[in-house]
């Protein structure tokens, strides 16, 4: 809002004086004039608006921000959600604070009794008789592996297969998915790419997210294993999750980010937001390996690019939270 401007003021009965009766009209005359001169400059003082109706633009709204699904009070021009009425805000506000309420005690689960969740990660659907691919190190060392698509289901899996040389796993899951990742070579991949995972929030969180990045090039990690750079905010928990194309097709799978603090121990240089994908023809040949028939995408010039909402939307049914317990 506007700054608001406070003229000095002077407190009146302490500068009123008796004026000599015959003066008493001339007085009078100068107080008025002098009051429509402080009130004609008071008038087109920035900042105020006299009797004039308030800027639109100005006025606090309840905006909600549908990405990371809080409700801020700010002014209209500001707003860059959605403005929505009192009661939408409380009901936001309630549906945020279950999300947290469940993100805080969802630590004990039918699926694993007498154990704890240890660990988040991402993985995703690439048949419909429930096959989900994710990382190695996501369910290494895990007494129970649980899959908790965004449908709100929670089941226990099993490891049908992991490679930890690549640092891919195969898992299976007695659910059925809306829909299936789609995979596409990636080979030629350059520009926009996006992130579709759990990436830790502060705490577990219960519903995937989405992250844009760009494509970075190939980073060459040993003899016979090339990832994919991207630049991106990759963080705990968007492991095994999908890396997707401008097309929503999966071209990577997040495996990895920049160890800022160890770069600038070696080189002096801050690094950030820096992550690695294995490269999807690697995970292809992964699921080949495993008899897995997975769907390939059509063709980049055959389909329109998406934006964040809309990728989102196509990914959510195929995207889980895997749950690491012990």
């Amino acid at each position: 809002m506007p700054r608001s401007c406070h003229l000095p003021i002077i407190p009146i009965r302490s500068t009123l004086r008796r004026e000599p009766q015959g003066g008493s009209l001339m007085a009078r005359i100068v107080s008025v004039l002098m009051l429509a001169l402080m009130l004609a400059v008071v008038s087109g003082w920035p900042g105020f608006s006299g009797v004039h109706a308030a800027d639109p633009s100005a006025l606090i709204v309840n905006c909600h921000d549908p990405e990371r699904g809080i409700v801020q009070k700010t002014r209209r021009d500001r707003c860059q959600g959605r403005v929505v009425s009192a009661e939408e805000a409380a009901r936001i506000e309630a549906d945020r604070r279950d999300y947290v309420r469940r993100a805080v005690t969802d630590r004990t689960a039918p699926v694993a009794p007498g154990k704890r969740l240890r660990g988040i990660g991402t993985g995703f659907f690439v048949s419909r008789d429930g096959m989900i691919l994710t990382n190695q190190h996501v369910i290494g060392n895990c007494d129970v592996v649980s899959v908790s698509p965004a449908t709100g289901e929670t089941a226990a899996a099993d490891v049908v297969a992991s490679n930890p040389g690549s640092d891919l796993a195969l898992l299976r899951v007695d659910l059925k998915p809306d829909a299936v990742a789609r995979f596409t070579s990636s080979r030629r991949l350059s520009g926009p790419v996006a992130l579709v995972g759990y990436p830790d929030q502060g705490i577990p969180p219960i519903r995937p997210l989405l992250t844009d990045g760009q494509a970075a090039g190939i980073e060459r990690l040993s003899s016979t294993l090339s990832v994919l750079r991207i630049r991106a905010d990759v963080r705990r928990g968007n492991s095994g999750g999908p890396l997707l194309d401008q097309h929503g097709n999966v071209v990577g799978v997040v495996f990895a980010s920049i160890n800022t603090p160890g770069v600038y121990r070696r080189t002096g240089e801050i690094v950030r937001n820096v992550g690695f994908a294995i490269p999807s023809d690697l995970a292809m040949t992964f699921l080949r390996t495993h008899n897995v028939a997975y769907d390939t995408g059509r063709a980049a010039a055959a389909t329109a690019s998406a934006d964040g909402a809309e990728m989102l939307s196509r990914a959510r049914p195929f995207v889980a939270r895997i749950g690491c317990w012990r």
